[in-house]
């Protein structure tokens, strides 16, 4: 990312550490590299969903995501061929798919992991009218 990344954060504070890591997020991204220009913790998640599609529409180079594995599915297929990146926070109780992108779950490290600015590929699956 070299630059600064403009970012929204999205953070599901339902998830087992969503609520009691949301203020070490906003206070360790910008130590990372990453300018915050919108920030929210989200209890329904109805609402993450529109607060996410509203950012990819808005073309918002990264959005980064904090919650478990739950989380990041139902907002992954809203990603899929637009200008946004997904940026993820494993703050679940399992975050296989953080530990499949090698992403440790301690908030540092993970935000350090948003601001170095590496992106990966992810398969999407597509069953009925699920994406996976």
């Amino acid at each position: 990312m070299g630059d600064k990344q403009r970012a929204v954060v999205l953070v599901n504070t339902k998830s087992r550490r969503g609520k009691e890591w949301y203020p070490s997020v906003v206070e360790a991204l910008p130590k990372h590299g990453v300018e915050i220009q919108k920030a929210m913790p989200l209890t329904d998640p109805k609402r993450l969903i529109k607060e996410v599609r509203a950012a990819i529409a808005a073309e918002t180079p990264l959005v980064i995501v904090g919650g478990g594995d739950g989380t990041l599915s139902s907002v992954a297929r809203f990603f899929i061929g637009s200008k946004s990146v997904l940026g993820v926070l494993p703050l679940g109780t399992g975050n296989q798919f953080a530990r499949d992108l090698c992403i440790d779950t301690d908030v540092e490290t993970a935000c350090e992991v948003i601001g170095a600015g590496k992106v990966v590929g992810v398969d999407v699956g597509f069953a009925g009218s699920d994406h996976f």
